[in-house]
């Protein structure tokens, strides 16, 4: 019997199985069972093919859905209930519905290893090209570590040259180092030897993993073996480096260049020497004189399934970060953030807890506020503070915040001295009244409280009397984020503070206190597609677009990336590599204090208000097009969040912009000089980075001292 003739059977046998010849909905009657969507969608998702079925006959529409858009389909086939998923498709349930996440059927079935059902759901029609999850259904399948689904996904037709931002199907399962799946792959013709805009090929990320058999089968069809990268770097380079010995055999065994030099003069045996690998040194020619060493080198089966997909998303980017970073790495990365907290030692005000934002600037904005306390729990993770003298500045900041003026008995002031914590108004002169607020500041301050509260219980309480002081219903409405500040007859103006990037990062810290900012958290709601250098980024259909690295660095950093954020941050790093690649200038776009007259803080954003790579600044209707400079903050962070040999070059490049007293915001474009402006905000960012580049994971998912 066939599957479709199985589902007339299956009607027609309701009868029988339930007692009940009546109306098919006695049947469900009969069942317990409520006629109701919620109630078909569970059954389907608990493989009861019975009571589908009787849904079905009573007239229940097949493509029915959850306040979720999770479908019976959905859910039978994240459950891998064939038969089920046969009953709907023959029904005519819709096999390629996506719910609010953008989870298919066949994504939840990939996801949760169901084999069975991806094959009937591809015989159903199930596109095969279709993002799915944010994620090309090959892509997943290989992330996922699906073998079986990945043969039915190729034999289907799916192109074994999927790509996804700096991966394509090939070096995804070369990096995993599933055999099973790159021998698949390699039977289909997968642009063996294409490289990413980082340079990186296939075997590159099989041996920086140091998988010695994909490496074999990659060689074995013909991969280029001295490639090399944007640095230089080749395969044996990436294996040497990494310590993997048995792959450093394998490719010197099939004739590697054992001398090649990469772009700072490195080699293979410097790699090695630097890093200790004494045991692959001795298969490595050691250079006549040392080279320079380079730097760097109980939820429902669709609920579980978008679990899965999120953890599978976390795992594939901390390893992503793993073998993108090197020894090396973590000592610049050490450098950077002893230097970076020279700035936070020398301008700390302990009669506040306040730390200046600039040099020579006895005041600190909320959004600096935060900064200062990131800087003080990053430094403490790095152990540059001990803990008696973190738990003293950290009683002394939090309570600052619990005294200190708030505007019209409703959020904090724009701006504070640090020497008193008194509001300040726009001429930086005492005011009891203060002049405004600004939420986007706030949503900062209210993540890292939370961050503290959380990770760090004993101060929980008191940071929870700091966010009760917050008249939330004056500072939220209709899901968004507003701000306010005064005309000149002292009435206040209240304005929307929508700013894509910005916005979704300050609603994550609303939304953190449970706050409903909920239309403040699409990245995509308010957002018009627009090309930059090849790749799709999103102004701002409100017309406020300032699209630059801080605020997805920050929710990288701080928070975690959910799917969509991730594709814009990869996206957005894609167009700075793109115009270095076009320019030969490094480009890291960010906002930052740069102590040029009349302005001193300034935006260097990738796209702002329809041009690309715009300088623009907080006055309103000033106009300027200078400076432009490579910020230093961007640099570490993007380092640390997506380690490249793009992102590591960065970090080289901004290097004069660091001395004895700390950062500077960075250099200039053109002469590679230092800005000469240090600032908390840099510092801040700087120490984060050096906390996730050492875990490997958001501030938010590790409690615990960085190891």
């Amino acid at each position: 019997m066939t599957r479709w003739a199985w589902c007339a059977s299956a009607l027609a046998a309701l009868a029988v199985v339930t007692g009940c010849r009546a109306d098919p909905r006695q049947i469900l009657v009969q069942l317990n069972l409520p006629y109701t969507a919620e109630a078909l969608i569970v059954q389907a998702g608990a493989g009861d093919t019975t009571a589908v079925a009787a849904f079905m006959s009573a007239g229940m529409n097949p493509n029915i859905a959850d306040t979720a858009g999770r479908t019976p389909l959905l859910n039978a086939a994240a459950g891998g209930h064939v038969d089920v998923v046969t009953l709907l498709l023959g029904k005519g349930a819709a096999v390629n519905v996506a719910s609010a996440r953008g989870m298919t059927p066949l994504a939840a079935a990939i996801i949760n290893d169901h084999p069975a059902v991806v094959a009937l759901l591809l015989e159903g029609g199930a596109a095969l090209t279709a993002p799915t999850v944010d994620r090309h259904p090959l892509l997943l399948a290989i992330r996922s570590r699906r073998a079986q689904a990945v043969t039915l996904l190729l034999d289907k037709g799916a192109p074994a040259y999927a790509q996804d931002h700096q991966w394509s199907a090939l070096m995804m399962a070369a990096f995993l180092g599933d055999l099973d799946i790159v021998n698949a792959l390699l039977s289909k013709d997968p642009n063996l030897n294409s490289a990413n805009d980082d340079g990186g090929t296939a075997l590159m990320y099989a041996a920086t993993a140091g998988h010695t058999e994909v490496v074999k089968a990659l060689l074995a069809k013909g991969a280029t073996i001295d490639a090399q990268d944007l640095a230089g770097l080749t395969p044996l380079m990436l294996a040497a480096n990494n310590g993997h010995t048995q792959t450093v055999k394998t490719l010197i065994a099939y004739g590697a260049d054992r001398a090649a030099i990469n772009r700072t003069g490195g080699t293979a045996r410097s790699l090695t020497d630097a890093n200790g690998h004494s045991d692959i040194a001795v298969f490595l020619p050691k250079p006549a004189s040392p080279p320079a060493v380079p730097a760097a080198v109980a939820p429902t089966p669709a609920g579980q399934a978008e679990q899965a997909e999120r953890q599978f998303a976390a795992d594939f980017l901390k390893l992503e970060r793993q073998h993108s970073s090197s020894p090396d790495d973590e000592r610049t990365f050490d450098v950077a953030a002893r230097s970076a907290w020279q700035y936070v030692a020398r301008h700390y005000q302990s009669s506040t807890g306040l730390i200046d934002a600039t040099s020579g600037y006895p005041f600190t904005t909320v959004w600096d506020v935060a900064s200062g306390i990131a800087a003080l729990y990053s430094g403490h993770a790095l152990g540059l503070i001990d803990s008696a003298e973190y738990a003293r500045r950290m009683r002394r900041v939090v309570g600052t915040l619990r005294t200190m003026g708030v505007v019209d008995d409703a959020a904090f002031n724009k701006v504070y001295s640090t020497r008193t914590a008194a509001m300040v108004g726009r001429d930086r002169a005492p005011s009891a009244s203060g002049y405004g607020w600004s939420t986007t500041d706030i949503g900062r301050l209210l993540i890292w409280l939370k961050i503290v509260a959380v990770t760090q219980p004993e101060y929980a309480a008191d940071i929870t009397a700091v966010v009760q002081r917050l008249d939330f219903d004056r500072l939220v409405a209709d899901g968004y984020m507003w701000g306010q500040d005064f005309d000149g007859k002292w009435n206040p103006r209240r304005y929307p503070e929508g700013q894509i990037g910005y916005e979704q990062y300050a609603a994550r810290g609303f939304a953190a206190w449970g706050v409903d900012v909920e239309r403040a958290l699409g990245l995509e709601d308010n957002g018009l597609p627009v090309t930059v250098m090849g790749r799709t980024l999103y102004a701002d259909a409100r017309g406020h677009d300032r699209l630059t690295s801080d605020p997805f660095v920050l929710a990288g950093l701080e928070l975690g990336w959910d799917a969509a954020m991730e594709r814009f941050a990869r996206d957005l790093l894609g167009v700075q590599r793109a115009r270095y690649r076009k320019t030969g200038r490094v480009t890291m776009v960010g906002e930052d204090a740069i102590g040029r007259p009349p302005h001193f803080f300034y935006y260097y954003s990738a796209y702002s208000h329809r041009q690309t790579f715009a300088v623009d600044v907080q006055t309103r209707g000033a106009f300027v097009d200078e400076p432009r400079w490579v910020s230093a903050k961007a640099a570490f962070a993007w380092h640390a969040l997506l380690p490249g040999s793009y992102t590591r070059l960065a970090m080289h490049t901004v290097a004069p912009a660091r001395s004895p007293e700390g950062w500077a915001s960075g250099v200039f474009e053109a002469t590679r000089e230092s800005t000469g402006t240090q600032n908390i905000n840099t510092a801040a960012i700087i120490l984060t980075a050096a906390v996730v580049a050492r875990r490997g994971e958001p501030i938010s998912t590790a409690a615990s001292p960085a190891r």
